[in-house]
């Protein structure tokens, strides 16, 4: 009779073995499955977002380039014509002076002295009175 009920015993015991083995291969199964489900989304959001750092750039190079060509072609129209050489030269100062526009605009006694030079300035004409960045 002990000996049924030791059987039984075991039989229970691994039973339960089992149920959790099965549980803990369900559990594992499932990770994964988040795991990869994430991964995949983790992966869709870098491409959206190259894709958009791809087409920004390429709208800022035509917005640049739209802005370059208006600027010659008003150079031209009051007379200033430049050749390609001079052309790029200019294109490697306009990063030099957009940081000093930052850089003005930034420092409060800088500001407040070039508000003064134009303000003093007769020969400036317009409504502007800050540099552009």
């Amino acid at each position: 009779m002990w000996v049924q009920d030791f059987v039984k015993q075991e039989r229970s015991r691994i039973l339960v073995k089992e149920r959790k083995l099965f549980l803990n291969r369900v559990m594992i199964q499932t990770m994964r499955r988040r795991l990869q489900s994430l991964k995949r989304q983790m992966l869709r959001k870098m491409k959206q977002r190259m894709m958009r750092g791809k087409r920004q750039t390429v709208h800022n190079e035509k917005v640049a380039k739209t802005l370059r060509e208006k600027a010659i072609q008003q150079m031209a129209a009051n007379g200033i014509i430049i050749d390609s050489g001079e052309e790029k030269v200019a294109l490697q100062i306009f990063p030099k002076v957009a940081g000093l526009a930052r850089r003005v605009h930034d420092n409060a006694v800088l500001k407040e002295k070039f508000e003064r030079l134009v303000s003093a300035d007769e020969e400036l004409h317009g409504q502007q009175r800050a540099l552009t960045r």
